[in-house]
């Protein structure tokens, strides 16, 4: 994901990873979501949340085991929390859970001791709480009970002193799982509730630390997305900027399209001719790809593909002002690249910097592509016609965003979505 090059060499090869059901080994409480108790303290949310724009913040907010990134959001989260677990209702209810069966060959997860850096088992949850104004305080003692509670198994948990802003309760807990692949034996187990969702992240690595603290930034990061996500546009800062990327990048997808998110990319380059680089270093990169149907047979039809990086800046006027300095940086842009090694050689040739109206403005750059035919024996398919390739740069509000692989339609959607979002 550095480059368009590189993301279209993975997006011939890219194969997305089935859900693995819940992490938790609890049985689901029988007849869903627990009721409210009436003589509980009326409790009103601040702010309403829809099923959809929850969706969004569990992608914002999920972790991936290792290389595994094609896992999808399911309805239905049955398995939250410790011990009783909560059952969230289906549509109103999301989780992705995916782990590695084994440690792949050449990456970090083979590593022994605490070498590895990557997590060997991801849950992540959320949840809308009960409609009854008693649903929050209910669920606050439930947390409670959690946090010393112990399961059928005879699991030592060790609770830990965790702070989620924003969270009016939260807890996570760790422990050893015996007989767990030594990637993943490590667990750590964590929930929050904030306004009227419970949010659920649990992580299974080869460190307590590594577990605690993943566990720990995927909660931060899904309660500070939730009110962004709710169109509520709180004051962006240090602490929220990702999450509020995130889940805006993640609110513009259409029902068929699944969003994947890396923070970790190198620099972006507009222009692959150029060594002049434009969005920064971890600016939030989203990676669409169509969904797969609840058999995991197929993707849907009208899923989106494509890349956005984006980089939200502190108002509109510095947005606009970085988009007309790159048109400035990037406007002669022109010349031949290639990139890849065989069996994926792609080769382009850039046509042409046009000035568009998507967003609050912008330009795209043009280029002709074409894959080099695989060696004799390869099992690898890339396709045989060239293609034209289309990096757009565009603001929309104080977002400062660089599309890959979108049409002139897709960009203007995705735009217009985004203004209903983006901070103005």
């Amino acid at each position: 994901m550095t480059s368009k090059r590189s993301y279209a060499v993975l997006s011939t090869l890219v194969a997305a990873a089935l859900p693995l059901g819940a992490c938790s080994s609890s049985p689901a409480p029988a007849g869903g979501e627990e009721r409210p108790k009436a003589s509980a303290p009326a409790y009103t949310p601040a702010y309403d949340v829809t099923p959809e724009q929850l969706r969004a913040v569990v992608a914002a907010g999920r972790r991936f085991p290792d290389n595994i990134t094609g896992t999808r959001i399911n309805t239905g989260a049955k398995t939250m929390g410790l011990c009783d677990t909560y059952s969230g209702a289906d549509g109103r209810s999301w989780f992705s859970d995916a782990a590695i069966p084994a440690p792949q060959e050449g990456t970090s997860s083979g590593l022994g001791g605490d070498d590895s850096t990557r997590i060997g088992r991801a849950y992540t949850g959320a949840a809308l709480l009960d409609d009854s104004p008693s649903a929050a305080r209910v669920m606050d003692e439930r947390i409670a009970r959690w946090s010393t509670c112990t399961d059928g198994n005879g699991t030592a948990y060790t609770t830990q002193k965790v702070d989620i802003p924003g969270a009016a309760a939260s807890l996570v807990r760790t422990a050893t799982v015996e007989g767990a692949p030594p990637w993943s034996a490590q667990v750590a187990i964590g929930v929050a509730r904030v306004e009227g969702v419970l949010f659920d992240c649990t992580t299974g690595a080869r460190t307590v630390k590594l577990a605690q603290d993943t566990t720990t930034s995927c909660l931060r990061e899904m309660v500070a997305a939730l009110p962004f996500a709710a169109g509520q546009q709180p004051p962006v800062t240090d602490a929220n900027r990702t999450a509020a990327t995130k889940v805006m990048l993640a609110s513009v997808a259409n029902a068929e399209t699944e969003t994947t998110f890396r923070t970790d990319a190198p620099a972006s380059r507009p222009c692959d001719t150029s060594k002049a680089t434009f969005l920064p270093k971890g600016s939030v990169a989203a990676l669409y790809s169509p969904r797969w149907n609840d058999a995991g047979t197929e993707q849907l039809p009208g899923g989106q593909f494509g890349m956005i990086r984006a980089e939200l800046l502190a108002d509109p006027a510095a947005a606009q002002a970085k988009v007309a300095a790159a048109r400035k940086t990037f406007g002669g842009c022109s010349g031949s690249w290639n990139q890849g090694q065989s069996p994926t050689v792609m080769r382009g040739t850039v046509t042409g910097v046009t000035d568009e109206t998507f967003g609050d403005g912008g330009f795209t750059i043009t280029a002709t592509t074409k894959f080099d035919p695989p060696p004799a024996g390869s099992n690898v398919t890339v396709p045989s016609k060239p293609g034209t390739w289309r990096t757009s740069v565009l603001s929309v509000g104080a977002l400062v965003l660089e599309t890959e692989d979108f049409d002139t339609k897709a960009v203007t959607d995705i735009s217009s979505r985004l203004a209903k979002v983006a901070p103005r």
